[in-house]
């Protein structure tokens, strides 16, 4: 399950190297499963309503039901996953849609399933997702390490993806000769495997585990290391202006299929398949380009695909032009988001990765959810044909800023933890505490100093620091001889959040500035604590 670099990368492994690794193998065909039964439910869910009669915007609800469960769970999944680690969440999350999708069979072999009742239980299945993907963004870079994570990123948008062609071909050809229930029933029983599957290889208990501790404090975290990282920042900016507008093929497709092109259930289901392979076969052919290419220009490229597939779709076009559109669609589908989740892992550190990526599915899934109710809302007023040029314009256009407003370097952001200069151990402590720190400068270098401490202030907001300030002697050099007395100040929540940032949230990078910083003292800087009181 899947859920955005630069415009220079170091050279990455071959697509398929993460394939190496057993366990990252194993796993990665039971969320093929799992993911196949999701879009099995999801498309033939839509197609019920489609062909009873459901508005396009009732539709586009079972889209949204399956991704607004992210705005309430991510972030909380997320603090847990980087505090306790992902545990047994997958399998049990995948045994309850197991349980969810096998009630779902029970009501449809009763009688037709009303509208609500299939919102709701896509909705019940989205919150199964939400924990599946949290966790499995946390586990591959411990599979396959962070050198072989740009092929595990595209090879689980290739599975994702290529569920999207299993599914609603498996899902059209079960629903036309046995009718929903069975659907439903499949469903059960593959959610059942793949938890069976994901048992045997638990993830092993982190050594620097902690408590999890309040929530709210640790979403505010979360949100605040995105919020000081300039990286994450432009990152969530590109990944907003590609999933907005590409969430109209998603939500419409059934109904420009349905009553635009004339599509019967087989054909609708031959139809993701043609998506679904250039899902899985799209990533391996352009691979070549993708190497050479910047990312930014790559991500431009895939997005300019993407609309010009959106608007031939919705026009009346030749069969084999159309086929050429889906493959493109799944193809800029993979490709494009492959970029952020690859960057992602390369630069975010493990204290906050799970929290960070979580964010980054909650924006991406609120823009697909969003989008959905939003390109249903105009569609139900203008067409789905206007509805789908309309959004294949805004595609274009967010392809236009891709090259000057695009995602920023990764090269040079190392990650890796690196230990503090103060490390003060404190136990239990839950005060408050101020920090002061004390810089003698030289007074012809108080300026490039203070260029430095600014940059080091990014860091100090990311690993958790509030209200923090930079204090300068007036006057020129005081009683500290001929060196200016810069004061830096900030505040932590705890003495045990600041003994976290010594311990674990330091990075190689973060303490780059830190040492830029030093270089332009004279002497190791004065520190002291003061504890609230």
């Amino acid at each position: 399950m899947t859920g955005p670099g630069a415009d220079a990368e170091a050279p990455a492994p071959g697509l398929f190297s993460a394939l190496r690794v057993r366990a990252f193998r194993v796993l990665l065909l039971a969320l093929l499963g799992a993911n196949t039964a999701l879009w099995l439910h999801t498309v033939v869910a839509q197609w019920v309503l489609t062909v009873g009669g459901a508005s396009p915007a009732a539709v586009a609800g079972v889209q949204a039901a399956l991704v607004l469960p992210f705005l309430v769970l991510a972030l909380p999944v997320g603090h847990v996953v980087d505090s306790r680690g992902a545990g047994r969440m997958i399998p049990g999350a995948m045994a309850a849609m197991a349980l969810a999708s096998a009630g779902l069979a029970l009501v449809a072999a009763r009688g037709p399933v009303g509208s609500w009742l299939l919102i709701a239980a896509t909705a019940v299945l989205g919150c199964g997702l939400v924990l599946c993907i949290v966790g499995w963004q946390n586990r591959m870079p411990q599979l396959v390490g962070r050198e072989r994570m740009g092929s595990a990123a595209t090879l689980d948008g290739m599975v994702f993806n290529g569920a999207r062609a299993i599914g609603p071909a498996v899902g059209g050809l079960l629903l036309a000769f046995l009718g929903a229930a069975w659907v439903f029933a499949v469903d059960a029983l593959i959610f059942a495997a793949a938890a069976a599957i994901c048992t045997r290889f638990p993830t092993p208990v982190r050594s620097d585990a902690t408590p999890p501790g309040s929530m709210g404090p640790a979403v505010r975290g979360g949100v605040r290391f995105v919020r000081h990282s300039p990286w994450m920042r432009r990152t969530l900016l590109r990944l907003v202006l590609f999933s907005l507008p590409a969430a109209a093929f998603w939500a419409l497709f059934p109904v420009i299929a349905h009553d635009v092109i004339g599509l019967g259930t087989v054909e609708f289901g031959l139809a993701f398949l043609v998506i679904g392979a250039g899902a899985v076969l799209g990533p391996a052919l352009v691979q070549p380009v993708r190497r050479r290419w910047p990312v930014n220009v790559f991500v431009a490229v895939g997005c300019t695909g993407y609309a010009a597939g959106l608007v031939l779709v919705a026009l009346d076009v030749p069969v084999a032009v159309l086929v050429v559109a889906l493959f493109v669609i799944g193809t800029a589908w993979v490709t494009v988001q492959s970029a952020w989740l690859t960057g992602a892992h390369r630069v975010l550190p493990d204290w906050v990765r799970a929290r960070s990526i979580a964010l980054i599915l909650v924006v991406h899934q609120v823009c697909q959810g969003g989008g959905a109710l939003l390109w249903g809302w105009i569609a139900d007023g203008l067409g789905v044909r206007t509805t789908a040029v309309i959004a294949g314009g805004v595609m274009a256009a967010a392809a236009l800023t891709a090259v000057r407003w695009g995602m920023l370097p990764v090269d040079g952001m190392d990650p890796s933890a690196a230990p503090s200069q103060f490390r003060n151990p404190v136990g239990d402590d839950r005060r408050a505490v101020l920090l002061v720190v004390e810089y003698r400068v030289d007074p012809c270098g108080v300026e490039p100093f203070m260029a430095a401490l600014r940059l080091l202030e990014g860091t100090r907001r990311r690993l958790g620091a509030e209200r923090w300030a930079a204090w300068r002697e007036e006057g020129g050099p005081g009683h500290g001889g001929d060196a200016v007395l810069v004061v830096e100040t900030f505040r932590m929540r705890s003495l045990v959040e600041w003994a976290d940032v010594q311990s674990r949230r330091w990075t190689v990078a973060e303490r780059r500035l830190l040492d830029d910083v030093l270089r332009h003292a004279l002497a190791a800087p004065g520190f002291r604590i003061l504890v609230e009181t």
